[in-house]
């Protein structure tokens, strides 16, 4: 599907190497499905944004974007590729939805932790964003896995403790006190643990198999510069 115009959805993700993502799984399946499995997120994720996100799609990367893969994935799915920038996840997703607001009038940023997401909800936040609302998904974990802005208000982010579970409820106070309204999205569950993976084999059946331990496939940190 080519990129019309319209809001831009920027999708936030990991190269997946072997020792830098999905680490808090580590002990259950290893370093090397770790990395095949943010691969395998990365790319149903990416397969639904394409096929339910009419405007412009962006694979906003760390630690850059050199990772073969996230090419592969951006010639396939009709993504731009461009690196994160900022010194923590505020930072680089204010820099994303800054820069995408003023290019498309409205932006949308998601993580690669919710492949599960439905296409009612991509195209639920599309049609929200289209229409000049401001939209949110609550994660299951305390954070959100989606927001999407008409305009950026730096105070939005103001004081909010990244990783932590206050997340999603600090950005409702503050969007509160700016008088911001976010229509919100159903809660999905971020894939981030053991018990969450488990969910995700049992909802879907293609990621069983990273319930298995795999060692060999994808380069340890140690393997890949960047």
């Amino acid at each position: 599907m080519g990129q019309a115009n319209g809001p831009a959805i920027h999708l936030f993700a990991k190269a997946p190497v072997a020792g830098r993502v999905k680490t808090r799984l580590e002990p259950m399946i290893g370093a090397d499905a770790c990395a095949r499995l943010a691969a395998a997120m990365l790319r149903r994720t990416c397969a639904t944004l394409s096929q339910h996100w009419p405007g412009p799609r962006v694979i906003s990367a760390a630690p850059d974007i050199s990772h073969p893969l996230l090419h592969e994935l951006a010639r396939e799915h009709g993504f731009t590729l461009a690196p994160q920038r900022g010194e923590d996840l505020g930072e680089r997703m204010a820099h994303a939805l800054e820069h995408g607001i003023a290019a498309h009038g409205a932006a949308a940023v998601i993580g690669a932790d919710v492949p599960h997401a439905p296409p009612t909800v991509i195209e639920s936040a599309w049609r929200i964003l289209r229409s000049g609302g401001e939209v949110v998904g609550a994660a299951a974990d305390g954070g959100f896995y989606l927001l999407g802005l008409a305009s950026w208000r730096k105070a939005l982010f103001r004081g909010i403790r990244w990783g932590g579970e206050e997340v999603f409820s600090s950005l409702l106070g503050n969007a509160a006190s700016l008088g911001v309204s976010l229509q919100r999205l159903p809660e999905l569950r971020d894939i981030d643990q053991p018990a969450d993976l488990h969910w995700l084999a049992g909802h879907d059946v293609s990621f069983s198999e990273f319930l298995a331990p795999q060692t060999d496939g994808l380069p340890s940190a140690g393997g890949q510069g960047g």
